[in-house]
């Protein structure tokens, strides 16, 4: 008469794939990574260029008197 142990049954415990085969998620997590970065970038590249409401750095009404557009007004200097 054989004892069937249940605690040692395979379908119970299955091998750790995620220990065992890093790879099985660790590309398919730096591809999301990198497409949801990009898609995000891309988002505000187009949201900068095609929305009207946005302030523009390279506008032709400057107000500065030295020309440096980028750069922020801290009133220091």
């Amino acid at each position: 008469m054989s004892e069937n142990n249940w605690c040692c049954d395979d379908r119970l415990n299955p091998p750790n794939y995620i220990a065992l085969a890093w790879w099985i998620t660790f590309f398919p997590s730096v591809f999301l990574s990198l497409f949801a970065v990009g898609v995000n970038l891309l988002g505000d590249g187009l949201q900068n260029e095609l929305d009207p409401r946005s302030p523009e750095l390279n506008s032709d009404a400057s107000n500065d008197d030295e020309g440096d557009s980028c750069l922020p007004e801290f009133g220091i200097l």
